[in-house]
């Protein structure tokens, strides 16, 4: 790990990360895990690619919280004045984690024989995506190293 971060010092590359999430999905974590794994260390344009295949009820969820951190990422590229730093690229940005978790649970109730009723627990998940590039340092006079 160590050996990572000083060739990234020598090579005058920085990381820049983006953060989004989505809390109180009505798709089971369980289920969203499955599409996870297979996003996770991939570019986001492969993401995207991969998820037209995908044949799940949260494929447009992901979709959506893709396309919602590269745009993140590609405003913070952006100075105050509205200058562009940095151009990014779908194949340049990848998606460094993804963690699925559990949100809670709906109750509802299913009728069952003898005029009882049994708990159905609809759960709910929560989603947090990370996604980072590297670009170039700039040294004090604003130009690329």
């Amino acid at each position: 790990m160590e050996e990572d971060l000083k060739e990234k010092e020598d090579l005058n590359v920085e990381e820049i990360s983006s953060t989004v999430s989505l809390n109180g999905c009505g798709v089971a974590p369980r289920k969203m895990r499955t599409v996870a794994r297979v996003l996770k260390n991939r570019s986001v344009e492969d993401s995207l690619c991969l998820l037209s295949y995908i044949e799940k009820k949260c494929v447009v969820l992901f979709g959506k919280l893709l396309k919602s951190a590269f745009s993140s990422l590609e405003r913070k590229c952006v100075d105050a004045d509205g200058n562009v730093i940095h151009v990014l690229s779908e194949k340049k940005v990848f998606v460094k984690t993804i963690s699925v978790d559990s949100s809670g649970y709906l109750k509802r109730f299913r009728s069952t024989s003898r005029g009882r009723a049994c708990v159905v627990k609809k759960r709910l998940s929560s989603v947090t995506l990370v996604v980072n590039s590297f670009i170039e340092k700039n040294n004090k006079n604003g130009a690329k190293v």
